[in-house]
Parts: C-alpha cells; sequence; structure tokens
C-alpha cells in the first residue's frame, strides 16, 4: 500500500510542475504617440506570453481619442484620454496570447482621473471575450481630477492560450475621461505536454498492476 500511494503522489507532482509560481506583468503605459500602443511585458517567464497593440472600436470612436503629453497635475509621464460616453460602449482592445503553455490572469489595474472637465463621473470597465464581455473583471468611477489607483484579483481567466479583453470608457457627463498604467498580472497555467503525460499514463498503468498485486 506504501507502494501505491508513492506511485500516485508522483503522478500529481508531474501534473503540478506546470503549474509552478511566477508572475508576468503585461502593461500599457501610453508613453509613445497614437500609433503605436504596444504593451510592456515584465517579470520571470514562464508564462512567455505576447500582446497585441491596443487598438480602439471601429466608428466614430476611432478618433475621440488623444495621447496627452502635457498633464495638468505635473505628473511628467503621457497618458490616455477620451471624449466619449460609457454609454456608447466605447472601448480598447487588446489580446494576450501564450507562445508556448498556457497563463493564468491573477489581477488587473489601471489609474484614472478626469482629464480636464470633472463634474461627472469618470468610468472604465474591463472584459473579456470569454462571456463575451458580459461581465467586468474590474471597473470603477469618479469624479477627480488626481489620478486614482484600481487594482483587484481576477478569476475565471484560467489556463489560457489566447484571451481578448476590452477596457470600457467613459464619462456619465460625456466629458474627458484620463487613464493611465493598464496592468494585468500573469502566472502560468496548467497544459500537461505529452512526455508529462505519458509520464502520468505509466504511473496510471503501474498503479494497477501494483492494486492487482496486492489483492490478488
Amino acid at each position: 500500500m506504501k507502494i501505491i500511494k508513492q506511485v500516485w503522489v508522483a503522478g500529481l507532482i508531474a501534473c503540478a510542475v506546470f503549474a509552478a509560481s511566477a508572475d508576468v506583468v503585461v502593461t500599457y503605459n501610453f508613453n509613445v504617440s497614437n500609433a503605436t500602443q504596444n504593451a510592456s511585458i515584465s517579470g520571470t517567464t514562464p508564462p512567455d506570453v505576447s500582446s497585441t497593440t491596443l487598438s480602439p472600436d471601429a466608428g466614430t470612436f476611432a478618433t475621440d481619442w488623444n495621447i496627452e503629453d502635457n498633464n495638468p497635475t505635473g505628473d511628467a509621464s503621457n497618458y490616455l484620454w477620451v471624449d466619449a460616453s460609457l454609454g456608447n460602449l466605447n472601448y480598447f482592445e487588446f489580446t494576450v496570447t501564450a507562445n508556448s503553455g498556457a497563463f493564468n490572469v491573477t489581477a488587473a489595474s489601471i489609474d484614472m482621473r478626469h482629464h480636464k472637465n470633472f463634474d461627472g463621473a469618470a468610468t472604465f470597465a474591463l472584459r473579456s471575450n470569454l462571456d463575451d464581455y458580459a461581465s467586468d473583471l474590474l471597473s470603477g468611477s469618479n469624479n477627480r481630477i488626481d489620478w486614482v489607483n484600481y487594482s483587484g484579483a481576477i478569476s475565471g481567466v484560467e489556463n489560457q492560450t489566447s484571451t481578448t479583453f476590452r477596457l470600457y470608457v467613459g464619462s456619465s457627463k460625456d466629458r474627458q475621461p484620463a487613464y493611465d498604467n493598464l496592468g494585468l498580472t500573469l502566472t502560468p497555467g496548467v497544459i500537461p505536454e505529452p512526455a508529462t503525460l505519458g509520464m502520468v499514463a505509466s504511473a496510471g498503468v503501474l498503479l494497477m498492476l501494483l492494486r492487482r498485486r496486492f489483492t490478488a
């Protein structure tokens, strides 16, 4: 019986190898021109991922945004501001893809404030294609002209090879909300490679043989 338990534990360990802990952060900091909002990816891999350019939705909203380099709060970095209402469901879209294996999204973060006019609430909602953008992974609102950070744990985005995200943005009074430092924290997902599956299968066969031996 002791041998059976050891074989079973070995199989579990083999499956868990691909879930080793590591953090990778995908960040959009808007420190470039309008045309190329690429992500900065930092951290220890795995997971090994890439991320597409942050792109606005098609239609009139495609021109109703800008990258501001004259921050009235004194912050030296650039940021994104939009001239639209959340009621119109305006969004920016990007896709995170695993170059190998899989990934989990464990947390998200963003900074938000009003660009100039702040008599209405600036708003945002981060969603994904996993439920056809129906529910918020992270959301918030404020009517301040100073930056407020919103961050929180994310659940339900696990063992993914590719996921598309949308950042819905706007203001309750069609003003000019501003955003900066959109980030996702990723850890490795679990997709056993063929060699690992073979190890688990071999362990299962050995387990059955040992059971027959001890029950015969």
